[in-house]
């Protein structure tokens, strides 16, 4: 999963969050590429990853996902 691990290094990149890993999930459409968790603020939050994501619209995904929403 190539496009998945540029993503985690563009997200680690952004030095917003504690931990991001990636998890061995089937993918759910063929855009799909596959499942990333990460530590923000604290919360555990799970995220679908998508070939036309960036790290920007993931971290925007994750944000709105948290309680700081």
């Amino acid at each position: 999963m190539k496009g998945i691990s540029k993503l985690i290094i563009d997200l680690a990149n952004l030095k917003m969050f504690e931990s991001i890993e990636s998890l061995d999930y089937n993918s759910i459409s063929k855009d799909h590429i596959g499942e990333i968790q990460v530590i923000f603020q604290g919360e555990k939050i799970q995220e679908s990853v998508y070939t036309f994501d960036d790290e920007f619209t993931i971290s925007k995904r994750i944000i709105e996902k948290s309680s700081l929403k």
